[in-house]
């Protein structure tokens, strides 16, 4: 006998079958029987009569053998992808419970987009008509329709599905799978589901149980705490499962709640679980703050309530002072407020001015008022001088130097020369001192070269030669910028400048932060090559310059590379044989990591 004709004759069962669907239907066909000398093609095109079955009545399953022939042939299944699915579904129609695994996982074996399309198609019919089998071989599987075949199962038996899920050894599939049966669940028997969780392992109890507290908390939060919290507490790091029992208790006794939290052993502060109750929605805020203050426990009190009073702080600042006010602690009031207006966001800096302006009059006041509007102004000038514009305080007003300076440096950001134009009418000698540095900071980010040569004549009018010797405080950058674009430039701008001041600063001490010298070898953000800075040092005329200058790049370059050092002194004496010997014998002294300044 033809071994193809068995495989021929189930397939043509179920495609008969499945015709009722459609009418008479032609199927192309590629199927090829097993390897076989006397085998033989099937036909490429067959007619197929119609079902005549009445309008509802099922289609009748194959047998159990035929089920078999017909999964197997439709696994063989060979043409377009149309004719694969035509005959799927025919197949579908009249395919008995106990063939699905069979076909699903012969088109899982497969492997490719086509038999994956396939079987979403089938997956579905099972899950359809089978939701709780076709969940158990998707997970069991796991096939990417597993989710999908749960959902089903969980709106048809949602206990059967999450006792099944509670099953699995699979931690991942556990954990992942019970956030989808665990809702579902304990919406309709939540001690059935807090049972259910309680049984599970240790590593995977925390991961769930918030669902189903947060469940017992809508009706029961302090029950819910009375019950669970000792267990779940776990020195807090259990809070996030109780959070939201501890707020909803928190909105009708905050006391009692916090006192619970008071008594518990903890990794946190009592004052985080306090300001995470606080930003509980209903929460009264401002009975949790004056809890807090009454509180003998509580550390750091007027920080502890600068953070909790925050949040409000940021939507209604006013509310926050009168609650100040009304507190009659002026010393808190006032400690808290500096507080807050120490912390300020950029983003809101209307909402914590507010908290400077409450200040009573004093130098702090005025010194944290000049800070604000200073950074507000170097971020939007126009809403930092809008704001200034409508308060009439004397504060506000001596904060204006501050505020000039960081609208000069925001212009310079865009313009640098008009900045300087600016910077030049201004009157107070203060403002231009101040700002200067500031401006030639923006400045050397286009032309460091102009940047600090403008930046050092203007110091040297306005600074006292008791300030000079830290004339040269910060321009690291933007000499080490200049340096990258024109080193020698630079070197030669460095060594006039030198020596231009050394008779004003007369027995001064140049100090070894502000070295120029050093500042053409790089910064802590970046650091030139050293063979290379040593090398543009040789280049310097004066000599006593030049050999404290290389004396001091050879120094801090044995620290870090005594080798190549070491290498470049040999190949380059510019140093005495002496200096040379003396730098080598220093590097190998311990605690050798003092910075020598010669200037």
């Amino acid at each position: 006998m033809n071994p193809s004709l068995p495989i021929k004759w189930a397939l043509l069962t179920a495609f008969a079958l499945g015709a009722a669907v459609g009418g008479t239907t032609t199927w192309r066909l590629s199927r090829q029987a097993p390897h076989d000398a006397s085998s033989q093609a099937v036909p490429t095109a067959i007619k197929l009569p119609g079902w005549s079955g009445e309008a509802g009545t099922p289609a009748p399953s194959l047998a159990v053998e035929q089920s078999r022939r017909s999964v197997d042939g439709m696994l063989g299944l060979r043409g377009d992808y149309a004719t694969r699915v035509d005959t799927l579904r025919a197949l579908l129609v009249v395919l008995p419970d106990d063939g699905y695994p069979r076909l699903l996982s012969g088109l899982a074996a497969q492997d490719n987009d086509e038999s994956r399309r396939l079987l979403n198609v089938a997956l579905r019919a099972w899950i359809d008509r089978d939701p709780a089998a076709a969940t158990r071989w998707a997970v069991l599987g796991k096939q990417p329709g597993a989710s999908m075949a749960l959902r089903s199962w969980i709106k048809t038996d949602p206990v059967a599905a999450a006792e099944w899920v509670a099953t699995l050894t699979d931690a991942k599939q556990l954990r992942d799978f019970s956030h989808h049966t665990l809702p579902a669940l304990v919406e309709q028997d939540q001690e059935r589901a807090l049972a259910l969780v309680m049984a599970l392992p240790d590593d995977i109890r925390p991961h769930l149980l918030r669902t189903v507290v947060e469940r017992f908390a809508q009706t029961d939060p302090v029950g819910t705490i009375r019950r669970l919290g000792a267990e779940v507490w776990d020195n807090g790091n259990g809070y996030h499962i109780l959070s939201s029992a501890l707020r909803e208790w928190a909105k009708t006794d905050p006391r009692a709640a916090i006192d619970w939290l008071a008594a518990r052993p903890s990794r946190h502060s009592l004052a985080t679980w306090i300001g995470h109750l606080m930003h509980g929605e209903g929460v009264d805020w401002r009975q949790i703050a004056m809890i807090a203050i009454e509180m003998p426990t509580i550390e750091n009190r007027q920080q502890t309530l600068a953070n909790l009073l925050s949040n409000q702080g940021r939507q209604d600042p006013a509310s926050v002072i009168r609650f100040l006010d009304a507190t009659g602690d002026t010393n808190l009031r006032n400690r808290v407020l500096l507080a807050m207006a120490s912390s300020y966001s950029g983003d809101e800096m209307d909402k914590t001015l507010p908290f400077a302006l409450a200040l009573p009059e004093s130098a702090d006041r005025n010194h944290k008022l000049g800070w604000l509007l200073s950074a507000w102004a170097k971020k939007d000038p126009t809403a930092a001088l809008d704001w200034m514009s409508g308060h009439d305080d004397p504060g506000v007003a001596s904060a204006s130097a501050a505020v000039q300076t960081g609208i000069l440096v925001n212009i310079a950001r865009q313009d640098p020369l008009v900045a300087i134009e600016e910077w030049s009418a201004i009157e107070s000698a203060n403002i231009r001192k101040d700002s200067m540095q500031l401006i030639a900071e923006e400045w050397a980010k286009s032309d460091p070269a102009a940047a600090v040569q403008w930046l050092f004549a203007r110091q040297l009018e306005l600074l006292p030669e008791a300030g000079r010797s830290y004339i040269f405080s910060g321009y690291n950058q933007m000499i080490f910028a200049w340096r990258k674009s024109d080193p020698e430039a630079a070197l030669r701008w460095v060594e006039q400048a030198r020596q231009s001041i050394e008779g004003s600063v007369k027995n001064q001490v140049i100090h070894s932060h502000a070295d120029p010298f050093k500042a053409l070898g790089g910064d802590w953000n970046e650091t030139a090559d050293r063979a290379s800075t040593a090398q543009l040092l040789t280049k310097i005329n004066n000599a006593d310059m030049r050999a404290k200058a290389l004396e001091n790049h050879v120094r801090d370059w044995l620290k870090f590379d005594r080798k190549t050092a070491t290498e470049w002194l040999e190949k380059n004496p510019m140093l005495s044989a002496e200096r040379t010997a003396a730098l080598l014998i220093e590097a190998d002294q311990p605690g050798s990591g003092t910075t020598f300044n010669p200037f």
